[in-house]
């Protein structure tokens, strides 16, 4: 049941994927030379201007909103979740997440180093709550 609720079996079964993948990363990147821009250098580098410039322009319109939405509405689901016993209103998920999209962007357009330091303490925040999810997973296994 453990296994079931924390995906371990899944975890294990991707990580040579994953392995694999950033195997394949450095390796572009020790023969391309490439200084910095990810994977748009690199498929600069490989296919040349117009092939990375529509990558850009569809990871800057489409996949980073997209994205965005995406953690927003699940940050909604997660902060009314609590006070409901069955699902929130979608509306009211929708509005959280409007509100939390548009406050980022407060906060980014006047200073880009409280945004930083924001997302900062986020990130932060994350690992101390894996560190203590992981914790209290093996004192749940000691049962």
């Amino acid at each position: 049941m453990v296994k079931k609720i924390f995906g371990v079996k899944k975890n294990l079964a991707k990580k040579p994927y994953f392995d694999f993948l950033s195997n394949c990363f450095v390796k572009i990147f020790v023969i391309l030379r490439v200084q910095s821009g990810a994977s748009y250098a690199y498929i600069l580098e490989a296919f040349g201007d117009l092939v990375a410039f529509l990558r850009l322009w569809i990871s800057v319109l489409i996949i980073e909103p997209t994205v965005q939405a995406t953690i927003a509405i699940t940050f909604g689901q997660y902060l009314l979740q609590p006070f409901n016993n069955c699902d929130p209103d979608p509306f009211a998920v929708r509005l959280i997440a409007a509100a939390v999209v548009c406050s980022i962007m407060f906060i980014n357009c006047k200073n880009v180093r409280y945004g930083t330091r924001l997302t900062d303490w986020f990130g932060k925040k994350k690992i101390f709550s894996i560190r203590d999810e992981r914790f209290n997973f093996s004192i749940l296994t000691k049962k």
